[in-house]
């Protein structure tokens, strides 16, 4: 959460962003400090995602759609605009995770049918990384 927001604040000059709840070293094992962290971790979320500037930021996007090994190659390059994180990128991770979705659903022969819009947005997205 420190992370997404010190990204939040450099890649998003002029904009407020949320604070997030304090932390504390004694007690922070409590039930009722978790919830209360954990109650103001997701204020500070929806502030961002209602927020028309914060929302479109690409670390947003890997901050809630990364997994744990991603996420922590991102972090070690210093920024997500920093990785390869172009418009072309974006719509692989976004397909990507579709069909695994899809295969995960419907199977794994339903990840090599693809509609004429997925095959239109394939073709933008290799004439953008190009």
């Amino acid at each position: 959460f420190s992370w997404l927001r010190d990204e939040l604040l450099a890649k998003c000059p002029g904009s407020i962003v949320p604070t997030l709840p304090p932390r504390t070293v004694l007690g922070a094992m409590k039930p009722r400090f978790i919830e209360k962290r954990l109650r103001g971790l997701n204020i500070f979320l929806e502030g961002v995602i209602a927020h028309s500037n914060l929302k479109e930021c690409s670390s947003l996007a890997v901050f809630l759609m990364s997994n744990d090994t991603e996420f922590t190659a991102v972090k070690a390059a210093g920024s997500a605009s920093d990785t390869a994180l172009s418009s072309a990128t974006w719509l692989n991770f976004v397909n990507q995770k579709i069909q695994s979705v899809q295969g995960s659903i419907l199977g794994p022969s339903s990840q090599s049918f693809k509609t004429n819009d997925d095959i239109r947005i394939d073709t933008i997205a290799e004439s953008v990384s190009l």
